[in-house]
């Protein structure tokens, strides 16, 4: 009786089958986990870049708060002030603290947009500084904004005032190189220019 053996048949075709299906299958793991990475990268900048806007955001209302609430001609920082107040005209226009003058011509000035670094950190007034605001958590810089005095005008009274302001606030997410900058334009209606 002769016995041949089940394996003289096979000629490793079976081998080389699994080995491509495993070859196919590490390439599309590897594939899948460089998108899941890019995929993971975009969403952490989207994330940050939405930290940054509303921190921004916090910082304009910071702005109009700082606004309202020391606009009481009874506290000595009145913005609307007519005389010796901290928007005065002049020739020149500058911005320290966070309060930018107006020039003495009748145009609009130029939007505070174009400050560079350096500018933001020394003119710009630091988010919660004025109100005591408490400090936002997960940026890697407090938000920064200028107050700019566009234009005063009379309610038609004689006591009472309008102020249009332009506020512009910078704000960055966790990453320092995430920056959100938002611009508005507030109205305070005040009990009086004269002070």
């Amino acid at each position: 009786m002769n016995h041949t053996p089940i394996w003289s048949g096979q000629k490793g075709a079976v081998l080389i089958t699994g080995l491509l299906l495993l070859l196919v299958m590490t390439l599309l793991g590897v594939s899948s986990m460089q998108s899941t990475g890019l995929e993971e990268r975009m969403s952490a900048a989207g994330s940050d870049s939405n930290v940054a806007f509303q921190s921004a955001e916090a910082a304009l209302r910071d702005a109009e708060q700082y606004i309202k609430s020391t606009a009481d001609v009874n506290n000595p920082f009145n913005p609307l002030k007519s005389n010796g107040g901290p928007f005065g005209k002049v020739a020149t226009p500058s911005c320290t603290n966070g309060l930018c003058q107006r020039p003495s011509t009748t145009t609009t000035p130029s939007p505070w947009v174009s400050f560079s670094e350096s500018d933001w950190t020394t003119s710009g007034l630091s988010y919660g500084s004025k109100t005591a605001a408490s400090a936002i958590d997960g940026v890697s810089a407090q938000p920064r904004y200028v107050i700019e005095l566009l234009a005063v005008t009379d309610a038609g009274d004689g006591v009472r005032c309008y102020g249009t302001f332009r506020l512009t606030a910078r704000a960055w997410g966790a990453n320092d190189t995430t920056v959100a900058q938002l611009q508005t334009i507030f109205r305070l209606k005040a009990i009086s220019c004269a002070i």
